[in-house]
């Protein structure tokens, strides 16, 4: 998971330089086995490697070492190119949660891809019907665009196991996703246009 395809731990003593030239990075699933990791380089590439049975990762890969190739698409061996999400331009930040990432523009645009069991990327229906919410089936790349419609531009995100959180540009806080009673049941809840 540490993206050389190799499976033994990296000691102290051990340190490998990952990927060079990163304007942003983070790590999935901190907590628990199903590890993967993505950053963004510095001229908007975007790369990663770990566990992507939910197409966290995407689906199109260039990996970087060709001796070692996917083993299939639910993990990717070795730092690849994630080719899904080259139409994301501008990237701010990334923030991964369980099975899923989210990224931020500059000009406060949020988007999600991977697994949505629990609502955490804020999406319920797509525009022709498909259930997002609940469901186990991956999400592939998308906007999301609540904000946009309630006229709220987000600055910060932060994805934490399977709850999302926004910060906007008026200093509120938006959640969505899980609730084991850290989030208050009277708070203003997103209203997808595609609910």
């Amino acid at each position: 998971q540490l993206g050389n395809g190799r499976e033994e731990n990296s000691i102290q003593s051990d340190f490998i330089i990952i990927e060079n030239n990163v304007k942003d990075f983070d790590v999935g699933d901190k907590f628990f086995t199903d590890t993967f990791f993505i950053c963004i380089l510095n001229d908007e590439t975007i790369r990663g490697a770990g566990y992507n049975v939910f197409q966290q990762l995407g689906t199109r890969h260039d990996d970087i070492l060709a001796e070692s190739h996917l083993t299939d698409s639910q993990y990717v061996d070795n730092i690849a190119t994630l080719n899904d999400f080259n139409d994301i331009k501008n990237i701010k930040q990334i923030s991964c949660g369980r099975h899923y990432v989210l990224f931020l523009t500059e000009d406060g645009k949020v988007w999600c891809a991977g697994r949505n069991q629990s609502g955490q990327l804020g999406l319920r229906k797509t525009e022709d019907g498909q259930i997002l919410y609940p469901s186990d089936v991956p999400v592939n790349i998308q906007e999301i665009t609540d904000f946009k419609n309630l006229g709220i531009t987000i600055k910060s995100i932060y994805a934490y196991n399977s709850m999302s959180f926004f910060i906007a540009d008026d200093d509120t806080v938006w959640a969505v996703g899980y609730n084991n009673g850290i989030l208050d049941r009277k708070s203003t809840r997103l209203n997808s246009s595609h609910q």
